[in-house]
């Protein structure tokens, strides 16, 4: 999985626009806080995403989940910020990276880290957060961020 694949026209258009929302208007701040009392508007989304399930792993549980998930649910294991934070954030990397497909009424998205391991000296590709979520919440939230953030 190393495009877009599964969505047609617009939503790559919507896509690749909230991209660079994140990129120039998101990525600076800190927190959900930061992003509701910078763009009020945005508060909605806490909302939306109280209509996924959204769970923290560490790195060693995310590889032992497999690569897929079940529907509805979002692994992730950054627990710095609110969780609104990180699924932005890891939506934004699903994009960036194409490693995001639509099949049907779900999005599939994947966010990897990089991570050494001294005991042989390689480097290791971990999972950090991945989720097969309805596409109809997914760009409900992409459309409400495209919309309250002028670019």
């Amino acid at each position: 999985m190393n495009n877009l694949k599964g969505f047609n026209e617009q939503e790559i258009v919507n896509l690749y626009k909230y991209l660079c929302i994140y990129e120039n208007k998101i990525k600076i701040l800190q927190n959900s806080t930061d992003i509701y009392s910078t763009y009020p508007q945005l508060k909605s989304l806490d909302g939306i995403l109280k209509l996924f399930t959204m769970n923290y792993a560490n790195d060693k549980a995310m590889q032992v989940l497999g690569v897929i998930v079940p529907k509805g649910v979002l692994y992730c294991t950054n627990t710095k910020n609110s969780k609104i934070y990180n699924f932005l954030y890891h939506l934004r990397n699903s994009i960036a990276h194409g490693q995001i497909e639509k099949n049907n009424e779900y999005v599939f998205l994947m966010d990897y880290k990089y991570k050494y391991d001294k005991s042989n000296k390689n480097v290791k590709k971990i999972f950090s957060g991945r989720g097969t979520l309805e596409s109809s919440k997914v760009f409900k939230m992409v459309e409400l961020i495209n919309n309250a953030v002028e670019l």
